[in-house]
């Protein structure tokens, strides 16, 4: 007996448009590209034929965090992260207007987030001149990586840069399980 399998689209989680907001927000020249449930194609950046700017989409999904509010990420089945970032896989960035910058955002604090990127910057022996800066979006809750390592070949680089965002992940899976736990404990 032939079944037929029919996939429907998934909305973008909230987690994904907040973290894609902050980047945009964040990074210059950077353009988001959303589908949605109706249809059109809308595009945020900086640029006059974009529809939205990165600011009022950030204002919009952060609106869309509190409790009782209407969370747009609902009508939005597609994203694309372009312009002038360059996926290299996981959730880390190549900044094109700097080869030797990568970027990406965790749902961590700041605080968090700082910890975590010094320690592995010390793990992994970093260069003198590397920098590692982590900018906090308190609109969205999470912070924003910037990696530059001037001197060392991009695979490295991506290496490097994916190494600190997989840690940054691992700690907001466990910081998640953290929170599930307490709730079914709370209910149960």
């Amino acid at each position: 007996m032939l079944s037929t399998l029919i996939i429907l689209p998934m909305p973008v989680p909230l987690e994904t448009l907040r973290l894609a907001a902050a980047l945009a927000h964040t990074v210059p020249d950077v353009d988001l590209s959303i589908a949605t449930e109706a249809g059109p194609t809308i595009t945020i950046g900086r640029h006059p034929s974009a529809d939205l700017d990165p600011c009022r989409f950030r204002q919009a999904v952060a609106a869309g965090t509190f409790p009782g509010a209407t969370d747009c990420s609902q009508w939005i089945s597609d994203l694309e992260i372009g312009g002038s970032l360059t996926p290299i896989g996981g959730v880390t960035y190549r900044f094109r207007g700097d080869g030797a910058v990568r970027v990406f955002a965790t749902l961590l604090s700041h605080d968090a987030t700082a910890d975590l990127v010094a320690e592995r910057a010390t793990e992994l022996d970093l260069p003198d001149d590397a920098e590692a800066r982590v900018l906090a979006d308190t609109m969205l809750g999470l912070s924003v990586v910037r990696l530059r390592v001037p001197g060392v070949p991009p695979w490295t680089l991506d290496r490097v840069a994916g190494s600190v965002a997989g840690t940054c992940l691992v700690a907001e899976v466990i910081a998640a399980s953290r929170v599930d736990l307490r709730r079914s404990s709370e209910q149960g």
